[in-house]
């Protein structure tokens, strides 16, 4: 209420309508600032009567009914009611259409008839069977019911709509995922482009080196640890481990030493950033955000959060060039790479920076927000990769060579192309799949949600709404609500 009253006051020459039944409007404590309201009056008994002359003598019995009936004839002044009265007692006997002492118990009979009709017109090799169907709308009724909601999308389920042991599945499956996915996109590259990198550590010591860095990081993801800027340093602390033994233990202590302090930097703040960047989108394990429409606006831009990114271009230069060993490096060279890592590195933080990711709210079809989730995820992904390999390749060219530049952006720039793709609908989509597996495993849905709710929208049990679904009245869905 105090919601769509603030958004009157700001937004006065937007045209704004606002439904409600009477009851639950006058049970508020506040009223709404609209210029005027509507009022529907209830159907006359004469109107009811005309309504149903049409249908003629298939519904004989419940005009005569309605005249001896005070309950079934209050229910029957309402349109909506009115319609699903014409279809649950067309040809129904006397002794079919029982008197009932109070409205609730004359509604729940007319909500039992009405769904036993419209189930009885699926054909013999429907997909789905009556206690199926039954099943599988009181759990997502009694959701609504739970969650306050009228419209419901598939892309809004929430783990949190999980019992308890479920929930626990939940954060389990989420955090192998993470764990796993991480650890392939970081350990993978760097044990294949060994061939490429100077003389150092085998394949396999790289890729597990890198495969546990990979799996820290994924270690936050899929806990609560996402919700601490700190936990970058930690993370920092482990890649910084993974660069340095890069050039294999048999090498003294000093070698493997001077390259943890340039890594930590650069990782810490590579990784703090990402953090920021996932908390300002509201994600977290038991949050799924999608992530509908992504734009740049400028002035979101962080300056603090650019000028805090210049070292991480710098020092990528300068541990380049450790790492590579070259010797012959000047110091024009040097300075070239430090200048365009970190003019690169402020472009790609101010670029980041800029991007915000909204809801749509308005969607066509069922879980369009999820594959909007997935195609910006990707998009962004692929932009994200670019520029890191740009920074990279202009970081470590001067001071190394084209074959070692290119080797980075296979083993970095992509990674972070995925990073980048994870904050932009990634996460969302993982989050998402590793829930509806959960829902369909322990048969709160079926498998294929959305077909199962377009069925149930040709029984007149649901209607469709866009890329949304709600129920026929909002008694059908309380009906549902109180049989699970």
């Amino acid at each position: 209420m105090e919601a769509i009253n603030t958004y009157r006051q700001e937004h006065g020459f937007v045209d704004v309508v606002v439904c409600s039944r009477t009851a639950d409007y006058e049970a508020l404590t506040n009223s709404l600032l609209l210029n005027g309201a509507i009022v529907l009056q209830p159907l006359t008994s004469q109107q009811v009567d005309g309504y149903l002359s049409q249908f003629g003598p298939s519904l004989t019995t419940l005009r005569k009914q309605l005249n001896a009936d005070e309950n079934l004839a209050e229910l029957s002044r309402s349109p909506l009611m009115l319609s699903i009265m014409a279809l649950a007692y067309r040809d129904i006997t006397q002794d079919s259409l029982p008197q009932f002492d109070n409205p609730e118990a004359q509604r729940a009979h007319l909500f039992d008839v009405y769904v036993e009709r419209m189930l009885a017109r699926q054909s013999a090799d429907a997909p789905y069977s009556r206690r199926q169907v039954e099943h599988y709308l009181g759990w997502l009724a009694s959701q609504m019911v739970a969650q306050a909601q009228t419209v419901f999308q598939i892309e809004n389920l929430q783990p949190t709509w999980l019992l308890e042991p479920q929930q626990q599945q939940y954060r389990k499956a989420l955090l192998r995922a993470m764990l796993v996915i991480w650890a392939l996109i970081w350990g993978v590259p760097r044990a294949v482009t060994t061939p490429l990198a100077p003389p150092g550590a085998p394949a396999w010591m790289k890729g597990l080196a890198w495969a546990a860095a990979g799996a820290s990081w994924g270690t936050v993801l899929g806990t609560r640890l996402i919700r601490y800027m700190a936990s970058a340093i930690g993370i920092g602390i482990v890649f910084s481990i993974a660069v340095a033994l890069e050039g294999g233990i048999d090498r003294e202590l000093g070698q493997i030493v001077t390259r943890i302090p340039g890594a930590l930097i650069i990782y810490t703040l590579a990784f703090g950033f990402s953090l920021w960047l996932l908390r300002r989108g509201q994600h977290h394990p038991m949050h799924i955000q999608p992530v509908e429409s992504v734009r740049f606006v400028r002035k979101n831009v962080k300056p603090w959060m650019v000028v805090a990114v210049i070292p991480a271009g710098a020092v990528t230069s300068i541990l380049n060039r450790i790492v590579f060993a070259r010797p012959d490096v000047t110091t024009g060279e040097q300075i070239l790479g430090i200048v365009l890592g970190s003019l690169i590195g402020i472009l790609t933080a101010g670029y980041l920076t800029g991007l915000t990711s909204n809801v749509v709210g308005q969607t066509t079809r069922p879980n369009e927000g999820i594959w909007r989730s997935l195609s910006n995820a990707l998009r962004l992904g692929a932009i994200v990769a670019v520029s890191f390999g740009v920074l990279l390749m202009a970081s470590t060219v001067p001071v190394s060579s084209w074959t070692f530049g290119i080797m980075q952006v296979i083993v970095t720039a992509l990674p972070f192309g995925a990073v980048g793709g994870l904050i932009y609908g990634g996460f969302t989509v993982i989050q998402h799949v590793i829930l509806r597996r959960i829902l369909w495993q322990t048969g709160a849905t079926p498998r294929n949600y959305a077909h199962f709710l377009d069925h149930a929208t040709r029984l007149i049990l649901l209607r469709k709404v866009g890329g949304g679904y709600i129920f026929v009245h909002r008694y059908l869905l309380e009906y549902f609500a109180q049989k699970n």
